[in-house]
C-alpha cells in the first residue's frame, strides 16, 4: 500500500513493516508529516483497519498492560503513549464513520486484589485513570467449565449457583 503526501511534495519516503494496528497508525503518522508511505506485510486485507484479529482492542494503562518495564523512563513514556492513544481513540469514538468503538472491560481476579501484590499494584495504578473504578464488593460464582458435562450438570449446578446468589444478597 502506497500513501502519497497531499501536499504532493514529500518530507522523505518510509517503509513500514507491518499492517497491524501499530503499524498503520504510524503509516498515518509519517503521512500527516508529509512522508511518502509505503507498507508492506505478510497479510493485509484492504478496508479492515488491521491485519490482527483484535488488534488494539484492548487499551491498558502501564504496568498492567504494554508489557514489563525495568526502568522507570520506559514506563513513563509508556503511560504518556497511552495518553495519547485513549484521548486519540476516545476522540475517533465520538464519530461513528471510523467504525472505532469505546465499551467498558472488567476483569475478574480468582482472590481479592490487596490479597496479591502484583495485582494490588496494576489496581492503584489504574485508579490514576478518571474511568477506573474498583468494585471490591463484587461477588463471583464460579459456574463454567464442568469438562464436557455442561448438559448433564447444568439445571443441579445452576441451581446451586442462584441459591449461593441468594445467600450473598
Amino acid at each position: 500500500m502506497r500513501m502519497s503526501p497531499a501536499s504532493g511534495r514529500a518530507a522523505g519516503r518510509a517503509l513500514v513493516i507491518g499492517a497491524g494496528v501499530s503499524g498503520l497508525t504510524t503509516a498515518l503518522c509519517l503521512r500527516r508529516e508529509s512522508f511518502a508511505v509505503t507498507v508492506v506485510a505478510e497479510r493485509y486485507a484492504p478496508g479492515i483497519a488491521s491485519a490482527g484479529a483484535g488488534a488494539g482492542a484492548l487499551w491498558q494503562w502501564p504496568p498492567a498492560g504494554c508489557g514489563r518495564h525495568n526502568d522507570s523512563t520506559s514506563l513513563d513514556r509508556s503511560r504518556k503513549w497511552c495518553m495519547v492513544s485513549h484521548r486519540t481513540f476516545t476522540e475517533l469514538s465520538e464519530d461513528p464513520n471510523t467504525g472505532i468503538r469505546t465499551r467498558p472491560a472488567v476483569f475478574y481476579f480468582r482472590r481479592p486484589v490487596h490479597e496479591d501484590a502484583r495485582e494490588l499494584f496494576k489496581m492503584r495504578e489504574s485508579s490514576r485513570l478518571p474511568q477506573f473504578r474498583h468494585d471490591p464488593g463484587t461477588r463471583i460464582i464460579h459456574n463454567y467449565g464442568h469438562g464436557g458435562s455442561g448438559f448433564t450438570l447444568s439445571w443441579g449446578c445452576a441451581e446451586e449457583a442462584a441459591g449461593l446468589a441468594a445467600q450473598l444478597a
